[in-house]
């Protein structure tokens, strides 16, 4: 369908709203605010306009239907937690600059490969860990030529059910992996900005307590989808494979570079800082975080976006004996993107337009219904319906819609407000049946080696598993850690 076909068709349903909504004698601004949410619902889902574009509407439709002034919802689009992304996505480039990830991947890929189980698991570990820190977009781009290159040496004496087992392996090992950090995918990122700027929302999110659920969850999600994948796709018959390319790949890489260790240095202490910042306690058990030894009257003055900011100028700093510059350099810094900025600051935009307009008291008023619902069959609704929406929409813009709608309609509940979002958040980055749902499925597809039903069959299975480890794991985890 053409975009403005789906323009239109938005058009109509927002219009259609507009009317049904007035004749309820609701006040004009709730109304107001029911249609923007509406209109950017449908935009993001159709994608009818590109939806970093759609992100800017509040700054437009706000003040023209007397919902916020432009003063009140610009800061909206700059939060402090945005600079931990801006952060986390520099010290990326820094890996990819100097080539560490695919350093670590043929490690990885030649120490374990051989077997085509052991073939397909060091691929999925590869890319599970990488996405904990990388874009799961670039992760799955970097495996994809050494994937292809075993592909065709095993195609040409064994069946074609390996190459689909691999490929799939390396999208969804992915997925999974960037639920695992608060900075390995941009929904987690959105749910953080969200709770920051939240002030009902007593607890904090940050780099250590999101990894105590998001770690265990995504490692027992991934061995089960190591299983399904090598007893779907994986011959007994399949004999061992030659990993002599990606030997040669290694070895022409040479020995690591001063640059390479300066990097990693600056990379492996950014993450224990931000692990061990805030004190972490574990029923009886305190690890003093470092932040509480620092002469400062309020330690609440230095956030991970603090170090990961400073980690980026550091690494900006140091100079490259290669060429001119630091080892980051200023054309790195033009790299981010600037879209999915715009897409955090939209979710606190309507969360606050929802909240100013008096649209949040009346998602209260018809919620009140779920009081009688126990907290984990609500959760597992919203883990269901975000899993399918994703499905057809980026996972980035189902966060950024639902997790301010979700919390108006919970936040009157006794059960705390992260009991759902936290699993809400991680659902959404367990879309798997197709190649829409995310960017590394996207890839593979692209590489015309994947039937689609493949995909639908496989991951209709891990949606379906997903809904339980995610519900399973967060009712055990989330109480006990905020």
């Amino acid at each position: 369908m053409k975009s403005p076909i789906k323009a239109g068709i938005c058009l109509l349903i927002t219009i259609t709203t507009y009317f049904l909504l007035t004749s309820k004698g609701l006040s004009n601004n709730v109304v107001n605010m029911s249609v923007i949410v509406i209109l950017m619902a449908s935009l993001w889902v159709t994608e009818a306009i590109n939806i970093y574009i759609t992100a800017l509407l509040p700054l437009i439709l706000f003040p023209f239907f007397g919902i916020m002034s432009m003063k009140e919802i610009s800061p909206a689009y700059m939060s402090h937690i945005i600079f931990l992304f801006i952060g986390g996505f520099l010290l990326a480039f820094g890996l990819e600059r100097w080539n560490l990830h695919k350093r670590l991947s043929l490690k990885i890929i030649i120490s374990l490969g051989g077997s085509p189980k052991r073939i397909l698991f060091s691929f999925m570990l590869s890319s599970y860990f990488l996405s904990m820190w990388i874009l799961n977009t670039a992760t799955t781009m970097m495996l994809l030529p050494a994937a292809l290159a075993i592909i065709n040496q095993i195609i040409k004496t064994e069946d074609k059910k390996f190459q689909t087992g691999l490929l799939l392996g390396i999208a969804f090992a992915s997925s999974i992996g960037g639920s695992a950090t608060l900075v390995g995918t941009m929904p987690n990122l959105i749910l953080g900005n969200f709770v920051k700027e939240t002030s009902a929302i007593t607890q904090d999110i940050n780099f250590a307590n999101w990894m105590m659920i998001g770690l265990p969850l995504s490692i027992v999600f991934f061995f089960i989808t190591f299983f399904i994948l090598q007893k779907q796709f994986i011959s007994p018959t399949m004999k061992k494979v030659d990993m002599s390319l990606c030997k040669e790949i290694q070895s022409s890489m040479g020995n690591m570079r001063w640059q390479e260790h300066v990097v990693s240095f600056v990379f492996v202490t950014t993450v224990l800082a931000w692990f061990f910042r805030k004190t972490i306690t574990i029923g009886s058990i305190q690890i003093h975080g470092w932040s509480t030894l620092l002469p400062l009257d309020d330690k609440s003055f230095i956030q991970d976006g603090t170090i990961a900011i400073l980690a980026s100028i550091i690494l900006f700093l140091i100079p490259s004996k290669k060429d001119e510059g630091g080892l980051l350099k200023w054309d790195d810094f033009k790299k981010l993107p600037i879209g999915v900025i715009f897409l955090f600051g939209s979710g606190f935009a309507l969360s606050k337009g929802i909240t100013s307009s008096g649209l949040s008291l009346l998602i209260q008023e018809k919620m009140t219904i779920i009081q009688n619902i126990p907290p984990f069959a609500i959760m597992i609704v919203l883990v269901i319906f975000m899993i399918f929406l994703t499905e057809f929409t980026s996972n980035s813009a189902s966060a950024t819609l639902m997790i301010p709608i979700v919390y108006e309609a919970i936040k009157s509940m006794d059960t705390p407000s992260l009991y759902f979002l936290i699993p809400l958040t991680i659902a959404a980055s367990f879309a798997f049946m197709l190649p829409v749902a995310t960017p590394p499925n996207t890839l593979v597809f692209a590489t015309e080696k994947i039937a689609i039903k493949d995909m639908v069959r496989t991951g209709i299975w891990l949606n379906l598993i997903g809904i339980v480890v995610i519900s399973l794991v967060c009712n055990w985890l989330v109480m006990n850690i905020f």
